[in-house]
C-alpha cells in the first residue's frame, strides 16, 4: 500500500472527527481538554496531517458519543461496508 493511500485514509478519518465533534457543537478547544491534547493537535487529526492512534481514536469515539465504525463509513472500500454490515447486525440482536 502505498502513502499516497494511507494520507487519503488519514485525511478522511479526520473529517469524520470534524463531522463528529461538528454536529454536537464541540469546539476543538473543548475535545482538546477532554482528550489531554492541544486544539492544534486536535486541528491536525482533522486535516489528516497527523495521525490517530488507536486508543486515541477511541477515546474521541466514546467523548463524541460515537461509533468507532463511522471513522470509516463511506471510505470505498467493499472490506469496509462488509465490515459495517456485520457490525450492525450484531448491535441489533
Amino acid at each position: 500500500m502505498n502513502d499516497i493511500y494511507l494520507d487519503e485514509i488519514d485525511k478522511h478519518i479526520g473529517n469524520q472527527l470534524r463531522l463528529s465533534r461538528n454536529n454536537i457543537g464541540m469546539t476543538q478547544k473543548e475535545l482538546a481538554d477532554l482528550t489531554g491534547v492541544t486544539f492544534q493537535q486536535v486541528q491536525k487529526y482533522e486535516t489528516g496531517t497527523n495521525r490517530i492512534g488507536g486508543s486515541r481514536l477511541y477515546q474521541f469515539c466514546k467523548i463524541l458519543e460515537v461509533n468507532l465504525i463511522i471513522f470509516l463509513l463511506k471510505y470505498p472500500t467493499t472490506k469496509i461496508r462488509l465490515i459495517y454490515k456485520i457490525i450492525t447486525q450484531e448491535t441489533m440482536i
